[in-house]
């Protein structure tokens, strides 16, 4: 997802479970296509990255799509065919779902655009990563914008992951745990 800085020539990066309902719902940002967003990086836009710890971000998507919502018909729900399954069956699950929806993708799959007619990965030049967890304050500071904090899931109770699910989680994003530096 890409949000463009009202005013400026800055866009963020964020993937859908990191903040992407506290940034569409800012005024001071505006959601732009990944065109207009290839197009803003050609002529010279500065990009940033909004990150999130991939273990909470899969937690997150649990309880917003399993416990949370009133719409159990959705396609995030389908892909793991039982719409009443505990966090560990959904995350045994994961390594053959995770690329067919974008709540689920490795954020480092963010930083850049695939053009399909092409055949090829356009990646962008990040001048600064922001990570969810502590980042928050400097990120409003440097983008001038007061963000509100939509959560949904807050207070949701989740069962503990098991030592196995948290294995398939660090596999399956690894490159996100390296590149941002998560431990």
């Amino acid at each position: 997802m890409f949000f463009l800085r009202t005013g400026t020539k800055k866009v963020i990066i964020n993937s859908k479970k990191v903040m992407y309902s506290s940034l569409k719902s800012c005024d001071e940002f505006i959601e732009i296509s990944r065109v207009r967003a290839l197009f803003y990086y050609i002529i010279g836009y500065k990009f940033y990255m909004l990150v999130r710890n991939p273990m909470d971000r899969i937690l997150s998507f649990y309880k917003n799509k399993f416990i949370v919502t009133d719409n159990k018909d959705q396609p995030s729900i389908r892909l793991f065919g039982d719409n009443e399954i505990g966090i560990n069956q959904m995350v045994e699950k994961l390594p053959s779902v995770y690329m067919k929806d974008g709540h689920l993708y490795p954020q480092v799959k963010s930083q850049g655009i695939f053009i399909k007619s092409f055949g090829i990965f356009f990646p962008f030049n990040i001048i600064t990563v922001f990570r969810m967890e502590s980042d928050i304050k400097n990120m409003e500071d440097f983008f001038e914008a007061n963000i509100p904090h939509k959560n949904s899931t807050a207070g949701t109770y989740v069962p503990e992951l098991t030592n196995r699910s948290k294995r398939i989680i660090e596999d399956i994003y690894q490159e996100d745990y390296e590149r941002y530096e998560y431990k």
